[in-house]
């Protein structure tokens, strides 16, 4: 895992920054917004490392070299490092929601429940009558 403490620090950069860390290397984007303006790519680098250590030097050097320590930064994650279970919403209150899904997906999924990391949200869908 790798850990940025001195992102996010400061006043906000407009515009959005992401990053996605791959097992051959870091890529990295930002977009400029301003209004009245179209959206410009500002930067589109992808630099190849194998190494974890190497790793967090590159991606601190990237970040400070296109001065994006300010900017909002998504992180990109890799299909295989999570998966989305899609289930009908259990009728129970919304505080309880979380918790009620919980229990419904425990055996669908291939290892202890309490390993999971579980969010809920709602699709926009056709009116139920």
């Amino acid at each position: 895992m790798i850990t940025i403490p001195w992102l996010g620090k400061g006043k906000r950069q407009s515009g959005l920054a992401g990053v996605a860390i791959h097992a051959d290397g870091v890529a990295l984007a930002q977009v400029q917004r301003e209004k009245g303006r179209k959206p410009e790519l500002k930067v589109c680098e992808f630099v190849e490392c194998t190494d974890t250590q190497e790793l967090r030097k590159i991606l601190r050097d990237l970040v400070r070299r296109h001065e994006l320590e300010h900017s909002v930064l998504n992180t990109v994650m890799a299909p295989k490092d999570y998966s989305l279970l899609q289930v009908e919403a259990p009728d129970v209150p919304a505080e309880e929601l979380r918790a009620a899904v919980r229990w419904r997906i425990k055996d669908l999924i291939d290892f202890h429940i309490d390993d999971a990391a579980i969010d809920v949200f709602e699709l926009a869908g056709p009116e139920r009558g």
